[in-house]
């Protein structure tokens, strides 16, 4: 119908729109479009005297910069105008695990930088356990249905804690997948 999405959003999928707008919101495109707080024109918050208000930059502005990261001392976000760019036909997902912190920053620090047409559209880092521990450890990370983590990749002389970088790249139905490949 619409073929829209937020420019920025996280992938806490257990949390509301007001709850993440409550703690920033920070994701994998907020190298490009800024945490979701800063794609919100309006709120509607509720306040701790039960007060249905509305606010943005210009309309009870200290109540939205207040309430927007405001871990909800300020009240509870119920309702939530943000910016909207056309959503992707598609999206090729990618995670790549390193032993190596350097490397893994140096790469994360490459893919933020370039040219957008030249870019990933997500790019987000984060660290598990080099173990077998369900909740820490290869277990924790969901790689693509048809692939595992296969342990037998990590060199022995790999530390105790591994560094992941999880990669999209959003694309349309008309685009070559060539042209999808080679980013």
């Amino acid at each position: 119908m619409f073929r829209l999405a937020p420019r920025s959003w996280t992938d806490y999928l257990s949390l509301t729109v007001g709850g993440t707008l409550s703690n920033a919101g920070v994701s994998g495109q907020a190298f490009r479009f800024g945490p979701q707080t800063s794609n919100v024109t309006e709120l509607e918050v509720v306040t701790g005297k039960g007060e249905i208000t509305v606010c943005s930059e210009t309309q009870n502005s200290e109540l939205f910069f207040g309430a927007l990261g405001g871990l909800g001392q300020l009240g509870i976000i119920t309702r939530a105008r943000v910016k909207l760019q056309r959503a992707p036909d598609m999206v090729r997902w990618i995670r790549v695990v390193y032993t190596e912190f350097e490397e893994f920053a140096r790469d994360a620090e490459f893919l933020v930088t370039q040219e957008e047409s030249e870019s990933f559209d997500y790019v987000e880092g984060f660290v598990f356990s080099n173990s077998d521990d369900p909740i820490n450890g290869w277990p924790s990370v969901p790689l693509d249905p048809d692939h595992e983590f296969n342990p037998a990749y990590i060199p022995q002389t790999a530390g105790s804690v591994l560094y992941c970088l999880e990669v999209a790249l959003h694309y349309r139905n008309s685009d070559r997948p060539s042209t999808v490949d080679t980013v």
